[in-house]
């Protein structure tokens, strides 16, 4: 027999086919919400309406402690798509009047980091790069000067081929 709360989210993902959702995010929903329902019913929340703050800030922390198939902590941005997946249930639930609205708010987003490339030519590497460029034909020409436009400026190559 399904808990109340199971049955939230089924009429949540009833709501989302009838809006014409993707089945693969339907799907993807459907799987992160059956594992944040399996957590609310092991915290002994088993009807949308005994939801409360500490609930979330506790499920959040044992989200944030979550290890992956590897063994390694989950990454902010599969932290966040779970984070996604339950404010947009929080918001139907609020929106059907069975928990208040504030309660979607107080779920905040984990920060990302920006990483930098993991990957670049080193100096030799792109005087090499440079030096087998040759300048024998106009292609040639072109060729060198693109390169060394985006070696000296740092421009992304989308933004070099759409140069004229």
């Amino acid at each position: 027999m399904m808990t109340k709360i199971e049955q939230s989210v089924a009429e949540h993902l009833k709501r989302m086919r009838s809006l014409n959702f993707s089945p693969v995010t339907i799907r993807n929903d459907t799987f992160i919400l059956r594992r944040f329902t399996r957590w609310l019913s092991a915290a002994g929340v088993h009807s949308a309406d005994r939801l409360r703050r500490r609930h979330l800030v506790n499920w959040q922390e044992a989200l944030s402690a979550r290890l992956n198939g590897a063994g390694k902590p989950l990454k902010a941005r599969s932290v966040n798509k779970e984070i996604e997946v339950v404010k947009g249930f929080l918001l139907y639930l609020a929106q059907e009047g069975i928990v208040p609205a504030a309660l979607a708010e107080r779920v905040q987003y984990v920060k990302q980091p920006h990483m930098l490339p993991g990957s670049v030519l080193t100096h030799a590497q792109a005087k090499r790069l440079l030096a087998a460029a040759t300048t024998d034909t106009a292609e040639g020409h072109r060729n060198r000067t693109l390169l060394e436009l985006l070696y000296s400026s740092g421009i992304r190559a989308a933004e070099l081929l759409g140069l004229t």
